[in-house]
């Protein structure tokens, strides 16, 4: 119902949130290829729609989970390197001097 609700009304903050969620569950039910390939099909788009959210420290950390567990599993590059991008993007939050983000790295 909250799906139907958000996508008919394009609440891009719960579309967002649902996103993340997902990608967690992805990851803790140890759903790797579904997790990396929809880690692959959304990349960024949570930071670039809610960019204030706590969630856009988190993402990252749960695409790069499921896309380097696949990239380990299958040795195939486009999974590396989408893993790389998500490790980058943790990287640089710790430069800027993030401290929620410094044991995800």
């Amino acid at each position: 119902a909250m799906l139907e609700m958000a996508t008919r009304e394009n609440d891009k903050l719960i579309m967002s949130m649902i996103q993340a969620f997902r990608m967690q569950l992805y990851a803790l039910f140890g759903r790797w290829e579904e997790g990396a390939n929809y880690a692959i099909a959304v990349g960024d788009s949570l930071a670039d729609q809610i960019p204030c959210s706590t969630m856009v420290a988190i993402d990252p950390f749960f695409r790069g989970l499921t896309l380097f567990a696949m990239a380990r599993k299958t040795k195939q590059h486009k999974y590396r390197r989408h893993a790389k991008k998500a490790h980058k993007t943790i990287r640089s939050f710790v430069k800027k001097g993030n401290p929620n983000v410094r044991h995800l790295e």
